[in-house]
C-alpha cells in the first residue's frame, strides 16, 4: 500500500528543496546586485586602463545635437574622456536621450575623475549628467573593491547570475507543482487522503483528511495513519463522513501532524 505514492512523495520532496534553494539563490543574487548599485550610485563608472564603457543620459537643456554638448572634466592629458555619440528616445517615457562612451587611455592616473555634460547656454547643471569615473590599476583590484559580494567572490555580475539561476529554479518549482498533483491523484487511486486540518481536543486530536464518502469509509472505522514516506504513525477512528473529506478522532499518544496520510482501503485499515 502507498508504494507508488511514496516514490512520488520522495521525488516531490527533493524537487521542492531544489526549487527553494535555487529561487533563494536567485533572489539573493538580485538583492546583492541592487544593494551594490545603490551603494555605487547611478552615474559611477569603474574602469581599468584601456577600457571603454557605455554611458547615457538625458539631453541638456536647449540642445538638439551632440555637437552642442559641452563636456567638462576628465583628465587634462586625454587619458580619461567622455565622448557623446548619438541620440535616441527614452525607453519608458520617451524624450530625448543620448548615449556615448567613457574611454580610458593606456596609462591613466589611478584615481577619481568627475565629468559633466551640459549645454553651452549657462543653464543649471543637471545632476543626472554628472559622472564619476574611478580608474583602478587592474581588473583584480577593481573586482576586490566591488560593492557586490558575488562580484568580489565569484567574479560574476550579480544580475547575470540571478538571471541564469532563475530558470532552473522555476523549472524545479514547476516539477514540484506537477508532482504534487500526481501525488494527490495517486493517493485518491489508492483510497488515501492527506490530513490538511488538525485540531487538538481534550484527549487527543480531531483530524480532517481528503477522503470523501465515495472512497468507502464508514463511521467507526479504524484507519491507519502514515507519514508521506510510508512509515506508520498510528490509528484513527472515523467520526464524521462528508462528500469530500472525513473527520477522524485520534488518541493523544499518536504523533500525528498535518500532511500525514490516512488510508481508507481495507488493506490499510
Amino acid at each position: 500500500m502507498m508504494q507508488r505514492s511514496v516514490t512520488i512523495a520522495r521525488a516531490q520532496w527533493f524537487s521542492s528543496r531544489i526549487a527553494m534553494v535555487l529561487l533563494a539563490l536567485s533572489l539573493l543574487s538580485l538583492a546583492d546586485g541592487l544593494l551594490a548599485q545603490m551603494q555605487r550610485g547611478v552615474n559611477r563608472i569603474d574602469g581599468i586602463p584601456g577600457g571603454v564603457y557605455s554611458v547615457s543620459g538625458p539631453m541638456p537643456p536647449n540642445t538638439e545635437r551632440v555637437e552642442e554638448f559641452v563636456v567638462d572634466g576628465g583628465s587634462r592629458d586625454g587619458q580619461v574622456v567622455l565622448q557623446p555619440q548619438a541620440l535616441y528616445s527614452g525607453y519608458w517615457f520617451g524624450g530625448g536621450m543620448w548615449r556615448g562612451e567613457v574611454k580610458l587611455g593606456d596609462v591613466p592616473t589611478v584615481g577619481n575623475y568627475v565629468i559633466s555634460v551640459r549645454d553651452p547656454y549657462g543653464e543649471k547643471q543637471n545632476l543626472a549628467l554628472v559622472f564619476e569615473v574611478v580608474v583602478w590599476p587592474d581588473a583584480e583590484t577593481m573586482r576586490a573593491a566591488s560593492f557586490s559580494r558575488i562580484e568580489r567572490w565569484l567574479d560574476r555580475d550579480p544580475f547575470v547570475t540571478a538571471a541564469c539561476i532563475l530558470p532552473f529554479g522555476l523549472f524545479a518549482a514547476l516539477v514540484d507543482f506537477l508532482l504534487g498533483h500526481l501525488w494527490a491523484r495517486r493517493l485518491r487511486e489508492e483510497g488515501c487522503g492527506e490530513i490538511y486540518k488538525l485540531k487538538p481536543t481534550g484527549d487527543g486530536f480531531e483530524a480532517t483528511c481528503e477522503i470523501g464518502r465515495a472512497m468507502g469509509v464508514s463511521s467507526g472505522m479504524a484507519c491507519r495513519i502514515m507519514r508521506r514516506d510510508g512509515s506508520l504513525v498510528g490509528d484513527g477512528v472515523v467520526r464524521e463522513i462528508h462528500r469530500d473529506d472525513t473527520v477522524l478522532v485520534i488518541d493523544a499518544s499518536v504523533p500525528v501532524r498535518v500532511g500525514d496520510v490516512v488510508c481508507a482501503q481495507a488493506a490499510a485499515c
